[in-house]
């Protein structure tokens, strides 16, 4: 089911968690929300308006709060349980706590979450109220999408290496799993 007027979604992203399926639609410009059984809830934050702020990147955690990369504006954007923007992660830049093209983000089992710094070849954590923790360059070429484990695992999709790196919870290099395609 699509949102009321839309002939379709493009989907640039999407999260799951508990009973509900958040959407980034790169039609509707839009983070957009689905019941576990694929029926439109509602529109959770619109980004038609916002000149070049559409998110390319979600992560949903369990109580609800929401992470968006917008590799635009160099930042990621941290919203509470009630959609209402918490905090502007990030700015243009190379030092710690900056970011270029943010391309994707993951929520650690603590509340903490990781950013994709692709820009910088590099991954970023940052508190849970969005203060910055700790960079790691090891082994990445260019860092995209991310995904945690229940144990805070961190899986990174590294695009210019062709590769899945596998980081400790501390952000300690596991493993690569090199694709060879």
């Amino acid at each position: 089911e699509t949102p009321p007027g839309q002939p379709g979604l493009q989907a640039l992203d999407l999260a799951v968690t508990g009973f509900k399926v958040y959407v980034l639609d790169a039609q509707s410009e839009a983070l957009l929300r689905f019941s576990d059984r694929g029926s439109y809830l509602d529109v959770l934050q619109s980004f038609r308006d916002r000149g070049g702020d559409t998110p390319r990147a979600l992560a949903v955690d369990a109580t609800g709060r929401v992470l968006l990369a917008i590799p635009a504006r160099s930042s990621v954007r941290l919203l509470d349980e009630a959609q209402r923007t918490e905090t502007l992660v990030g700015a243009f830049g190379a030092r710690p706590g900056e970011l270029v093209r943010p391309s994707g983000v993951a929520f650690a089992p603590d509340g903490s979450f990781w950013v994709a710094d692709t820009g910088n070849a590099r991954l970023q954590r940052f508190s849970g109220v969005g203060n910055f923790v700790a960079a790691v360059r090891d082994s990445l070429g260019e860092p995209r999408g991310l995904a945690t484990g229940g144990g805070g695992e961190l899986f990174v999709a590294d695009v210019s290496r062709r590769a899945v790196h596998l980081f400790g919870p501390a952000g300690t290099h596991r493993a690569e799993l090199v694709l060879d395609l």
